[in-house]
């Protein structure tokens, strides 16, 4: 991001916007979809996912976590700028939201966990996953996670709260965390 200058409508600092990016992902905790990535129960959840950009058959892990953000960062600034610059870094790809925030460096990109984080995994060089961090205790983390299951699967049918860690061997690998930042 260049140096525009974007002014926050509400008071701001990076513990509000943690907190809020919880309280957002939280809300979306339970929302269950039609087998096949065909929808949601929710109609009015449904058409949020479309809004960031979620189609009929795409997973949609990376898009529940451009909505949270989206809405987390849209409490606080009323700027086309700032959804913009959400918009070009996180999309329904975790692969190719890693690879933009890693060439944008508009956020930062950490190996460390850290809360209100989107953390990305990789499955093979074309997919993996991603959730938002609502807690973090050493290594492990906590996440809301969409297109999951209670077996922990990248591929599931609802948004869950997962327990995760740095230490377990799965056969996704992390590639870091997004951390969010006041602009």
């Amino acid at each position: 991001m260049e140096n525009q200058k974007i002014k926050a409508v509400k008071e701001i600092n990076q513990e509000l916007l943690v907190a809020k990016i919880v309280e957002v992902a939280k809300s979306f905790v339970g929302q269950k979809e039609i087998p096949g990535n065909k929808g949601w129960e929710d109609k009015a959840f449904e058409a949020k996912m479309r809004k960031m950009g979620w189609w009929v058959t795409a997973p949609w892990c990376m898009f529940l976590c451009r909505l949270v953000w989206k809405e987390a960062y849209a409490y606080f600034y009323n700027d086309a700028a700032v959804m913009s610059i959400i918009g070009s870094n996180i999309n329904g790809s975790s692969i190719d939201s890693a690879a933009k925030v890693r060439k944008y460096k508009d956020f930062e990109f950490s190996d460390k966990p850290v809360v209100g984080a989107i953390v990305i995994w990789s499955k093979t060089k074309t997919s993996g996953h991603g959730a938002i961090v609502i807690s973090v205790n050493g290594n492990n983390f906590t996440t809301v996670e969409g297109n999951t299951n209670e077996a922990g699967s990248r591929e599931g049918d609802r948004t869950l709260i997962k327990k995760r860690s740095l230490d377990t061997k799965s056969s996704m690998t992390i590639l870091g965390f997004v951390i969010p930042k006041v602009f």
